[in-house]
C-alpha cells in the first residue's frame, strides 16, 4: 500500500501552508491579507471549519490575528511548522521519484 507522508499533516497545518502562500509585506511585516470568507473559498472549506481551523492555529500559538479585520501574522512558531511540512513534501517527492526510477 502506498500512501504520502504529507497526507497524514492535519487540516489546520494544512491551511497555514495555504495561509504562507498569500503573505505580502506591509510596513516590513509579513501579513495573510484575507478575511475567512477569503480562506474558506479559497482553501475550498465551509466558513465555520475555516473558523474553528483559523481558531486552533491561533490557539497553537501558530497565527496571530492583527486589530485590522481580515489580516492575519503567521509567527515563528507556524513558519517552524511550515518547514517541518516542507522536509515531508521534500520526502514524499524524493520517495515517488526513487519507485518511478526503479519501474
Amino acid at each position: 500500500m502506498e500512501y504520502k507522508l504529507n497526507e497524514f499533516a492535519t487540516d489546520d497545518y494544512k491551511m497555514l501552508v495555504e495561509l504562507s502562500h498569500h503573505q505580502i509585506k506591509i510596513k516590513g511585516v509579513d501579513i495573510v491579507p484575507m478575511t475567512q470568507k477569503e480562506i474558506a473559498d479559497e482553501c475550498k472549506i465551509s466558513y465555520p471549519t475555516t473558523n474553528k481551523l483559523v481558531s486552533l492555529l491561533i490557539e497553537k500559538g501558530c497565527l496571530r490575528a492583527t486589530k485590522t479585520k481580515g489580516r492575519y501574522i503567521i509567527t515563528k512558531k507556524g513558519l517552524a511548522c511550515i518547514e517541518e511540512l516542507e522536509k515531508v513534501r521534500t520526502i514524499d517527492e524524493d520517495v515517488s521519484e526513487e519507485k518511478e526510477n526503479e519501474i
